[in-house]
């Protein structure tokens, strides 16, 4: 039905033994719906987009155009995935100074104004850089959006707060909606 693909399933641009022209061409066959999750589950609030893929994965059936793909905190590895795309949607956590729990979706236009400030160190290499990056290699899709829910916080342990992980489901729904929306089109 859909595949996931674990972040350290990354071949592209690293592959030994294939040439970057052969390893695009085989981006090329992609599926046409990108549903990617970011964030590093070390840091509780902070792996909701790993969390919802998870969640995505066990229940429930995707079409064929649809590829969901954990790409927790990998960062510019992640540029290649984008590539051949109609569309790509984002999942992350995001603090946005709003309630913890409050659910957002973003369209492309605005994504990069959200990550400005989201960086936790001078050296992370983040969300922004790498559609800032693949928009440079004009393989970035037109319709990119993020789906994500405010923290509460980001500190050591695995699980998602009560206000976030209360809200799962309601950010699922509406992610897939938009998803089966362009899919109908195919």
């Amino acid at each position: 039905m859909f595949n996931l693909r674990r972040a350290e399933a990354l071949r592209y641009p690293f592959t030994l033994g294939k040439k970057r022209k052969d390893l695009r061409r085989e981006n090329n066959k992609a599926k046409k719906i990108l549903i990617l999750g970011v964030g590093n589950i070390l840091l509780r609030d902070e792996g909701l987009g790993v969390r919802v893929v998870e969640k995505i994965i066990k229940e429930h059936p995707l079409s064929e155009n649809v590829e969901v793909i954990d790409g927790g905190t990998l960062g510019l590895r992640l540029i290649p995935y984008l590539e051949g795309r109609d569309a790509v949607f984002i999942i992350d956590a995001v603090d946005m100074g709003r309630e913890p729990g409050e659910l957002f979706r973003i369209e492309s236009h605005g994504i990069d104004d959200i990550y400005n400030e989201r960086k936790l160190s001078a050296h992370q290499i983040g969300l922004r850089e790498v559609l800032a990056l693949s928009r440079l290699q004009q393989i970035l899709p037109q319709k990119v959006l993020l789906f994500g829910i405010q923290p509460k916080t980001v500190d050591i342990g695995l699980d998602l707060s009560e206000p976030v992980s209360s809200r799962l489901d309601e950010l699922i729904k509406m992610l897939l909606d938009e998803v089966q929306s362009l899919a109908l089109a195919y």
